[in-house]
């Protein structure tokens, strides 16, 4: 309800992404390191038992590339490096994710009727739609990430914090499989 206060909303909208989702996207800030909430993030992803992929974001530049392996004192692996402002690294990420997902028959869901854009996308498959939560703390990039991935201004960005103040559902094809992202707001 709108009495609860927003943290708890937020926090009530991520638990529901994480419970649908077949995999999340850790999506950390590389310029500013490992920071104590990303620490606590990290804990509570790995409670739900679900494939995490960490995703360094904002890695715009060389000098940016050096911190990512900062993040493997996180325990989830090595980062993902990637830039959302310029898509670099966007094609690995989206191969990590294929290769970390169980046959989309298995896995319950909506079915998708994935994205008409022309750069990633093929026609979308007859299996179901797996879905991947894109999570992390505010304004680490995680909807410019969605934007990226779909190719498409679908989300609204801004570098004020808590842009996002609602989850965002983008259905996607890739490699002949349906996806359906949902960008979470950022936790607290």
């Amino acid at each position: 309800s709108r009495k609860e206060p927003l943290a708890q909303r937020i926090g009530s909208q991520v638990t529901r992404a994480m419970e649908e989702a077949a995999v999340a996207l850790f999506v950390v800030d590389s310029r500013e390191g490992p920071m104590p909430l990303d620490r606590e993030v990290t804990s509570w992803l790995r409670r739900w038992g679900k494939p995490v992929l960490l995703v360094a974001n904002k890695v715009d530049t060389e000098r940016d590339s050096l911190a990512v392996h900062e993040f493997t004192a996180l325990g989830l692996g090595p980062a993902y490096p990637v830039s959302a402002l310029h898509g670099r690294g966007i094609g690995d990420l989206l191969d990590a994710v294929v290769e970390h997902l169980k046959p989309a028959e298995s896995v319950p869901g909506t079915s998708g009727t994935g994205s008409e854009s022309p750069d990633r996308c093929q026609a979308p498959s007859s299996r179901r739609a797996l879905r991947v939560a894109i999570v992390g703390r505010p304004n680490v990039g995680k909807s410019s990430l969605l934007n990226r991935i779909l190719g498409d201004e679908r989300v609204l960005v801004d570098a004020e914090p808590g842009t996002t103040r609602d989850p965002v559902e983008a259905r996607f094809s890739y490699r002949d499989r349906s996806y359906r992202f949902v960008d979470t707001p950022g936790i607290r």
